[in-house]
């Protein structure tokens, strides 16, 4: 996408894409990763396809709420998270 065609984003566009910035954001401070690796790991388990099919839900939670509602749909992300190593995603 070039620099032009960001700037044709509609309002509902840049509203969701800085939402799941901030939820990724979130995402890595409450599990102690940077960003790069919270996003990795969302991509890997299908996290950003969920977010992004379900924004108009998801988005009227607190990002508390949001983060944790990700971990009960796949039902082994909690696992996962406090079991793995978070470094090499």
């Amino acid at each position: 996408m070039s620099p032009l065609e960001c700037t044709r984003m509609s309002r509902e566009e840049k509203n969701k894409l800085r939402f799941v910035i901030a939820l990724i954001t979130e995402f890595a401070n409450k599990y102690g990763i940077n960003e790069k690796q919270a996003y990795n790991y969302m991509v890997r388990f299908n996290g950003m396809s969920h977010i992004l099919t379900y924004y108009d839900v998801i988005h009227t939670l607190s990002f508390e709420d949001a983060i944790e509602s990700a971990g009960y749909i796949y039902s082994f992300l909690q696992n996962e998270l406090k079991f793995c190593d978070y470094r090499r995603l």
